[in-house]
């Protein structure tokens, strides 16, 4: 290798696929695949280490201290550098800041509900378990601030005012917030009661979105070697399959502090890619996507049993119904998923979709689905944390004439299209897409993944989980969600019981299981299928059976017309054209 300055040097690395860092004061290398460090280059690299590590040392120095303009930190231009600067220097930001960047279409959604609600508990996401046996908090503390520096959303604050767009702020520190509470003295009576009422104290307490994390960690000690850890956050963190993640890297980091003192390795994750990567999409394709999908709607599919329609989508659930199908009933369901080449979520997709159809008495219907918005063309995708699930609709013609099979695989064909292509787009550019004005459904149906629970009780540690349990809410009219259980397959529905009665969502539980059995029993058109119980049934039979009347035997055309003249004066009598008589009047001509 001929004689080169060290910056020669350096580039010419680089071309050739070499990368010399600096980590610690000392040197390290990086190479592309199928780059090649000959003995010539290697000898060149030792024998100027020294300035190597300087110059590079200064490089690294020097972008730390570089000021960055909005779009640096890839900002929209309605961003100024003079309000990124005034920005920049709040007393709000708690340590230097190591990034800035724009919301995700849920994440704004859901910053408006929050705002809009005015309310503390929106959106917020309570996690407990019970970590049963021997427990180091050292090992806690140090398994937590480690996940910590590794994922940025574990660093971020919300600023929502600040700038001429809501951003997010990643800080390079921030603790972790612990509160240990001990309630391991007291009876089991008054433990109880303490630790619901701590439980609703902290569900509502929220979180000031300037302030990072939006997330904290309470420990309650209720003796006999039992401690309740309680993980509260807000929503705008993170979806369901990043928290699974999370606890599991949580777990693999106190195993092997407890086994061997050390942590596992975690690459850095950086949700701001994510970010920068959405926001490189073509929103002109997918909007021209939704509103061909879109065009049939002619009005939107709202949930009818409802006491105040005033209150739809603006009052969050309150109450959960658990509905878990037996085992031989969910292996069924199963079995025809795999026969007609579907997955177990199109089949209650399409489920939902006729139940919505025979409610509303329309042929096109739309609900909302939630979808992960995860790139499997992405590298490690799964291991990520932050919120990449989106809302996106789900519609379709539910028409009796066509058969049951090719309908529901349509479904699966559309929504994976729509899924996978098209999810990145906030719900209301949408739904602006249609032509219905406003929100084009009320319920939403989501078919969880992340085994949460399972991640947590099968990894073996110096202490057992038990009572895993999590709660919260989300605005819209009725949320579905389903799970595999061990029990069986698992549908929760999620409503206010001050809007929808407990008595409606009996009935739809029932009209589903019926429906369920249709599907599976041989129902080839969709006109075949059945959701009524036989109560419901003989109910309508009797009713429209029920045709006989008595009449007095010695009433005439006459008397009886005057009786009705008696009872109701004012009502229409007749009309013809455009001229109506009322009884009276009628009895007076």
């Amino acid at each position: 290798m001929e004689t080169k300055n060290i910056h020669e040097i350096i580039e010419f690395l680089k071309s050739n696929g070499i990368t010399l860092f600096v980590k610690e004061n000392q040197l390290g290398i990086k190479r592309k695949k199928g780059s090649e460090i000959s003995d010539d280059i290697l000898a060149t690299i030792k024998s100027n280490k020294e300035q190597l590590i300087s110059v590079l040392s200064r490089q690294k120095s020097q972008s730390r201290n570089k000021i960055k303009t909005a779009s640096d930190y890839g900002l929209p231009v309605s961003v100024t550098n003079k309000e990124l600067a005034d920005f920049l220097k709040l007393p709000a930001h708690q340590s230097d800041i190591s990034d800035i960047y724009a919301l995700t279409p849920l994440q704004e959604g859901l910053l408006f509900h929050s705002l809009y609600e005015n309310n503390t508990s929106a959106y917020i996401v309570q996690f407990q378990c019970d970590l049963i046996g021997t427990f180091s908090k050292a090992s806690f503390d140090k398994a937590w601030a480690y996940l910590i520096e590794k994922h940025t959303i574990l660093r971020t604050a919300i600023f929502t005012e600040a700038l001429d767009i809501p951003v997010q702020c990643v800080y390079n520190r921030v603790e972790m917030p612990v509160t240990e509470i001990d309630f391991s003295k007291h009876s089991e009576d008054a433990k109880n009661k303490e630790v619901a009422e701590f439980l609703e104290k902290d569900r509502t307490a929220g979180f000031p979105l300037e302030k990072a994390p939006l997330f904290r960690v309470t420990l309650l000690n209720l003796g006999n070697n039992r401690t309740r850890m309680v993980f509260t956050n807000h929503h705008i963190l993170w979806d369901g399959w990043s928290f699974s993640s999370l606890m599991g890297s949580f777990m693999a980091c106190y195993k092997q502090l407890e086994d061997n003192g050390t942590l596992p390795k975690v690459t850095l994750d950086d949700y701001g890619a994510h970010i920068r990567r959405i926001s490189g999409n073509n929103d002109s394709i997918g909007l021209a996507y939704w509103k061909n999908y879109l065009s049939d709607v002619t009005s939107p599919t709202y949930f009818p049993f409802i006491n105040d329609v005033a209150k739809r989508n603006k009052i969050f659930g309150n109450t959960d119904d658990l509905l878990v199908l037996p085992k031989d009933f969910s292996t069924n369901i199963n079995t025809f998923a795999e026969q007609n080449r579907i997955t177990v979520n199109t089949l209650l997709q399409g489920v939902w979709l006729y139940l919505l159809s025979k409610y509303t008495a329309q042929e096109t219907v739309v609900f909302g689905a939630t979808v992960s918005g995860r790139d499997s063309n992405v590298k490690g995708i799964e291991d990520k944390v932050g919120l990449y699930i989106n809302t996106i609709p789900v519609c379709s013609h539910v028409h009796d004439n066509v058969k049951i099979a090719d309908w529901l695989q349509t479904i699966q064909k559309e929504h994976t299209i729509a899924r996978e292509e098209h999810s990145y787009l906030p719900l209301s550019s949408v739904e602006s897409q249609s032509n219905i004005k406003g929100s084009l459904f009320d319920s939403i149906l989501v078919f969880e993944n992340y085994p949460v629970e399972e991640i947590l009780t099968e990894s073996k540690s110096s202490f057992e989980i038990e009572n895993v349990e999590e709660t919260e809410s989300t605005n819209y009219t009725l949320a579905i969600s389903a799970a595999q259980s061990g029990n069986g397959l698992a549908i929760n529905f999620m409503y206010n019981d001050t809007i929808v009665s407990v008595e409606s969502i009996t009935k739809i539980k029932n009209h589903l299981q019926t429906l369920l059995k249709s599907f599976l029993h041989g129902a080839e058109y969709i006109g075949d299928l059945e959701y009524l119980t036989t109560d419901e049934h003989t109910e309508l039979l009797d009713l429209f059976n029920t045709t006989s009347v008595e009449y007095t035997q010695t009433a005439t055309i006459r008397s009886l017309f005057e009786a009705q003249v008696a009872k109701t004066p004012n009502a229409t009598a007749i009309v013809f054209k455009d001229e109506k008589l009322t009884y009276q009047e009628l009895d007076e001509q």
